[in-house]
């Protein structure tokens, strides 16, 4: 019976081994991968050979080995997996023996053929990596070289110049040479006119654009300066120079289709002198702009960027006037691209700032619409605006960098590498990152996050207001609601972003150790706050009292409820408090609530008459209580004081919250019945009356 039951156990392996994908790896697949990159290596490192003096060439080439290297240690991962696979498919069958089932040896031949034919690939994998690698390290050297010397290697300095040129033989020969060059019939001089009759057309329509967009746009461009002030600026300035950038453009168009032909200059001193005085012009154009610009923009003003600038551009007119014309044509070109990056990123900034601050404090009337949409009230921000702040920020300021990278020297092949480092993430501690998912997921959590605040508005103004619910009920299910939402939002936010939740696991280890140390009193609010949610002792607007504090309950969190008091003041009350102490409402089950008026009359008077008097006047007032035989009205005598008898009036009101302005209204009253009917009043007690159980300042 044991000897089957083995039997068929190994049958059943077997066929579980079958049943799994294959572990071989395909024999054409791997051999045309091979032949493929093999030939892919050669070509590159031919060329290289070849073209060790170009750095264009070498720029291309180094992209092109660094996609050479992603394919090669793709295939170093797939072949490795493949054959811990079959190694793991090999041990899982056991030991050899000489008792094994046919089919369990032709599996295990099988698997260890295929095992051979992955370690096979993977040696032939890793010898192409190792001479990508090399070629990389080789075409880096080489491009530094090459870009030393470019860089650092002198031609005519200024003075160099300016001494040929005073031998006036030496401008008679670059004159002509010059004039040789451009006048030569390879220039194509009919297209230039073409070149003219485009930039004149594109003057045109971009004039006739300004006007009609002046004339037609006014109210736009108001309603544009009020939501943006940088947004208007920049498309007045637009509106302004749009002719002449769009008949440049235009220009540059006709330069493409219908090219000159120019042959290069040639070159001799003259031009070269030309070339110093246009370049040093051009540097001090710049540090004019700058030191304008450094007045307007504040970040060039406190970062001292515009200094850092300034010295670049000094150093690129010495490097001019020394010959090191391909250094200062680094710096210059450099500090350019610099500025029109920096600057084009700020608008990018600012001018969603002054939105997004416009949305939170409504400032044009579309804001104001959609903060009534999303149900906001006049100091609240706009839920999620931080996250989509911050996405903003990260995406711009990483694209700027790139580009500031890039146009200081960096290489594409590092820009490459860099790229696929972002996209593909890094490992710290465990938790892998990836850059473009989690601003993927912050952009995700900001638009669930404004979601949910208008999917909670309409829950509570069209929804349940249909239910039939009660009031604290409805609030209850938009508070949960909110809270639900926002912790769906983070979840997938946090799901876009890569974040693995088994990994969180971490994270709520450490929480337990915080909450065991020092956040009892936090996680006990956020208890008390969901048992407030749920039983609902105390709801938004009613009277109640707590400790020392006093008031209408406004908001009701999960961490703290906010209690304003009757001199407009907010007193914020965490939830345990409020669970674990004496809570007074005054509205719990309803608004009624009793008053009592003190009253106090001269000796002699007549006590029936009195209690007459107080009885209908009670009755008399419309917010009085009279049909319900438990609240009845009540008149008592209290006793006898050194001066008067004391009577009291008590009585219930149907709305609490008007308890001052009934109590007013009886003592009104009672003062003008008594003074028709000649009852007196002690002159002692013609103070002020203190209603009992009203603190002051209560409305």
């Amino acid at each position: 019976m044991r000897d089957y039951f083995h039997h068929y156990l190994l049958r059943f392996i077997l066929w579980l081994m079958c049943a799994l994908p294959g572990y071989a790896a395909d024999t054409l697949t791997a051999n045309a991968l091979l032949d493929d990159l093999r030939r892919q290596v050669d070509a590159a490192e031919q060329t290289f050979a070849q073209n060790k003096d170009d750095v264009t060439q070498l720029e291309r080439l180094a992209t092109a080995s660094t996609h050479l290297a992603q394919q090669a240690q793709t295939c170093l991962s797939d072949y490795t997996q493949n054959q811990t696979q079959a190694q793991q498919a090999i041990e899982s069958l056991g030991a050899a023996s000489s008792d094994d089932l046919p089919d369990i040896k032709n599996k295990r031949k099988e698997l260890e053929q295929s095992r051979q034919a992955a370690e096979k690939v993977l040696s032939q994998c890793r010898l192409f990596s190792l001479r990508i690698n090399t070629l990389l390290e080789e075409i880096s050297k080489s491009r530094q070289t090459l870009l030393h010397d470019q860089l650092l290697t002198p031609t005519h300095s200024i003075l160099s110049h300016l001494e040929a040129l005073l031998q006036p033989e030496v401008w008679k020969l670059d004159i002509i040479n010059t004039a040789n060059t451009l006048w030569q019939p390879e220039i194509a001089w009919l297209n230039l006119p073409i070149a003219l009759l485009y930039g004149v057309g594109g003057l045109v329509l971009g004039l006739f654009w300004r006007k009609r967009a002046r004339n037609t746009h006014q109210a736009r461009q108001l309603a544009l300066t009020t939501t943006s002030p940088t947004l208007g600026q920049t498309w007045r300035y637009g509106q302004q120079f749009m002719p002449y950038l769009l008949s440049l453009a235009c220009v540059l168009i006709a330069f493409q289709l219908h090219p000159l032909g120019i042959p290069p200059l040639p070159d001799n001193d003259l031009l070269g002198l030309a070339h110093i005085v246009g370049g040093t012009l051009l540097a001090l154009g710049l540090i004019r702009v700058l030191w304008l610009l450094s007045g307007r923009l504040a970040f060039l003003r406190y970062t001292r960027l515009y200094l850092l600038a300034v010295v670049a551009l000094l150093v690129a007119i010495g490097s001019l006037w020394l010959g090191y014309r391909n250094f200062a044509h680094l710096l210059i070109s450099g500090v350019t691209g610099s500025l029109v990056v920096l600057l084009t990123a700020w608008l990018l900034l600012q001018i969603p700032k002054e939105i997004f601050d416009g949305l939170d404090e409504g400032r044009a009337p579309w804001q104001q619409h959609i903060r009534q949409h999303l149900g906001l009230r006049t100091s609240q921000f706009v839920p999620g605006m931080v996250w989509l702040r911050l996405t903003l920020a990260l995406s711009i300021t990483g694209i700027s960098v790139l580009l500031l990278l890039r146009l200081w020297g960096m290489p594409e092949q590092y820009l490459t590498l860099l790229l696929n480092r972002l996209d593909s993430g890094f490992e710290i501690a465990g938790f892998k990152l990836e850059p473009l998912r989690i601003i993927g997921g912050l952009l995700v959590i900001a638009l669930l996050i404004s979601m949910t605040h208008v999917l909670k508005t309409h829950v509570a103004e069209n929804w349940l207001q249909r239910t039939g619910l009660s009031r604290g009920a409805q609030e209850t299910a938009t508070t949960v609601s909110g809270y639900i939402g926002i912790l769906l939002a983070i979840l997938l936010g946090l799901s876009v972003a890569g974040i693995e939740f088994k990994n969180l696991a971490i994270i709520a280890g450490a929480l337990s150790v915080g909450i065991g140390f020092g956040l009892q009193n936090i996680v006990n609010n956020f208890v008390s706050g969901l048992i407030l949610l749920f039983e609902r002792p105390i709801r938004k607007g009613d009277w109640i009292k707590v400790g020392n504090a006093e008031g209408y309950v406004r908001d009701i969190s999960i961490r703290s409820t906010t209690i304003q008091a009757f001199d407009h003041s907010d007193i914020i009350v965490p939830n345990s408090e409020i669970i674990s102490g004496q809570v007074t409402n005054m509205m719990l089950n309803d608004n009624v609530g009793r008053i009592i008026i003190p009253i106090s009359v001269a000796y002699g008077s007549d006590s029936e008459r009195v209690m007459h008097i107080l009885q209908a006047v009670a009755n008399a007032h419309p917010t009085v209580v009279k049909d319900d035989e438990s609240m009845r009205i009540n008149v008592l005598c209290r006793g006898f004081g050194e001066e008067s008898l004391k009577f009291e009036l008590r009585c219930f009101v149907r709305n609490i919250e008007a308890r001052t302005g009934v109590t007013s209204d009886l003592n009104l009253a009672i003062d003008k019945a008594f003074r028709q009917d000649g009852i007196d009043i002690p002159a002692s007690r013609l103070g002020l009356h203190r209603v009992a159980a009203i603190p002051d300042g209560v409305p």
